[in-house]
């Protein structure tokens, strides 16, 4: 495995185990630092939708940003980006009792096999008057 980044060896290891791209024997397919390009390629292509042609320009400040350490994306987006999973975050919120059915099914079948988790907000249960 190449670490161009100049991690340390549990960075490194944490990595390999749980982030590079593997071949059909296991082995890792890519660098640390092309694992942080493929998020970053993955992140900055929704920039087009807002900006047509800047998801370039996006790529190159973010894989700046994580070549460097100065920021570095919550789990599922180095875990997931690229794959073909669309989770990048790793909390999804539920605004309101309505959507915790569909929610609750939803997060034990797609959301946390692809390293994410679900909060729920129950404010509007209270009875009125009790703060």
């Amino acid at each position: 495995m190449r670490d161009e980044l100049k991690l340390s060896l549990a960075a490194v290891t944490v990595l390999g185990d749980r982030y590079l791209r593997r071949d059909e024997r296991g082995r890792p397919v890519e660098s640390t630092g092309e694992m942080m390009d493929r998020a970053t390629n993955c992140v900055a292509a929704g920039q087009d939708s807002y900006q047509p042609g800047s998801s370039a320009q996006w790529a190159e400040r973010f894989s700046r940003l994580l070549r460097g350490l100065e920021f570095l994306p919550n789990s599922p987006t180095p875990m997931n980006a690229g794959s073909g999973l669309v989770l990048l975050a790793d909390v999804l919120c539920c605004p309101s009792i309505h959507c915790v059915q569909f929610s609750l099914r939803w997060h034990s079948t797609e959301i946390q096999p692809a390293g994410g988790g679900t909060g729920h907000r129950f404010t509007h249960l209270r009875p009125a008057g009790i703060g």
